[in-house]
This record gives structure tokens, sequence and C-alpha cells, in this order.
């Protein structure tokens, strides 16, 4: 029975630091590609959610003006 249970925890163990090492290099897999990286802009594209909009201001009289 000990040695089914130390067994298991030795497979347990093993495969746990296997998964630890092989995500620890986020460099794996990768290949060179040979350029530069050209960063991307996250806001192109973007829509204005403001644009289009009416001013809720416009057409009301300015109360500093004395009329």
């Amino acid at each position: 029975m000990k040695v089914k249970y130390l067994g298991t925890l030795f497979a347990a163990s093993v495969l746990s630091l296997g998964l630890v090492t092989s995500c620890a290099t986020p460099d794996a897999g990768e290949t060179d590609a040979g350029g530069e990286a050209t960063e991307v802009d996250p806001c192109a594209g973007v829509v204005d959610p403001c644009a289009g909009t009416v001013d809720p201001c416009a057409g009301t009289a300015d109360p500093g003006d004395g009329e």
C-alpha cells in the first residue's frame, strides 16, 4: 500500500514539475522571424463615442448675458 501511495505521489510531483517548467519559459516554441517587430496602436479604429452627439448646452441663453 505504501509503495502504491509513494509511486502515485512521485508521479504527481513529476507531472507537476513538468507543467511548471513548461509554463515558466514563455519564449519556448517561438521562432525568430528575422525582422523588427512593429507596435500596434490599441486605440486604432476605435470610434469616438461622443462623435455625432448633440451638445445639450447649444442654443441655451448664457445666464451672464444680461438678457
